[in-house]
């Protein structure tokens, strides 16, 4: 999600590419989330006159509310491509830790700080999620990503800029770029869907400048993140099923009052 509040499915949309979108929809994002203007996906693909992508959309909104499986039903399927056990109790020994000083482990709390995702995790596991972190230090135009690759790590940026490319045609995945989409500034993330999804990267990512960035594993995130989200939103599903005010909500419309609450 970018400081816009628009997520990766509006982006794609933005951009018009029908193969990022029809992607991320299968691996469980969310048609009714809105941005910071109130804007959904479909939103961004109406204003950018992307009609086939425009259909598209639309078709998953009508299979929805005729019957099939909603909106929230869909993200749900996607976070759990790879099972995750929310009752899991995590043992914080298996996780590799790597010495840091006290500075340090400041320098990497603040580049979290505004992260969604990391803002659900308590102390210890924010404490082991710091600990596991790898300092990358990368020089201006290096490729951090290729498209098509698998993912293995997540990353958070300290300081310097990157840009995000997507390339529509897959022959080139690897040896063209594409079309610059976006760009990652300090406190930015990226690399959380291919790891939350089980998907291939989705996009390039490439530096702009000198870059510090901060990597954790796939292990790690999935076993300390993922377990820690998908425990949170099945307390929270929980905890709205039994408020009688909700009980007449579709699930995407209880997806969002979930994703409100506050811990």
């Amino acid at each position: 999600i970018n400081e816009n509040g628009a997520t990766p499915l509006m982006l794609a949309a933005d951009f018009g590419d029908g193969e990022t979108v029809d992607t991320l929809l299968t691996a469980g994002a969310m048609l009714t989330r809105k941005d910071n203007q109130g804007r959904t996906a479909l939103s961004y693909a109406t204003d950018g006159g992307h009609t086939d992508l425009i259909a598209q959309l639309g078709g998953h909104v009508a299979v929805a509310s005729e019957g099939g499986p909603k909106q929230g039903d869909f993200r749900r399927a996607g976070v759990s491509s790879e099972s995750v056990d929310p009752n899991a109790v995590v043992d914080f020994s298996s996780i590799v830790r790597i010495p840091k000083d006290q500075a340090t482990q400041e320098r990497i709390r603040k580049c979290v700080a505004a992260s969604l995702l990391f803002k659900q995790l308590d102390k210890a596991t924010l404490q082991a999620v710091i600990d596991s972190m790898t300092e990358v230090i990368l020089s201006n135009d290096s490729v951090v990503i290729k498209q098509g690759d698998d993912g293995d790590l997540f990353y958070f940026v300290e300081k310097g800029t990157l840009d995000v490319y997507v390339q529509k045609d897959k022959q080139k995945w690897g040896k063209e770029l594409g079309t610059k989409v976006f760009q990652y500034v300090p406190g930015m993330s990226f690399g959380e869907l291919a790891l939350m999804y089980n998907t291939p990267r989705a996009a390039s990512i490439k530096s702009t400048s000198d870059c510090v960035l901060w990597s954790t594993t796939r292990a790690t995130f999935r076993s300390l993140v993922m377990t820690a989200i998908i425990s949170r939103r099945t307390r929270c599903e929980a905890l709205v099923a039994k408020v009688p005010l909700f009980r007449s909500c579709d699930s995407a419309q209880r997806a969002n009052i979930e994703d409100a609450l506050e811990p």
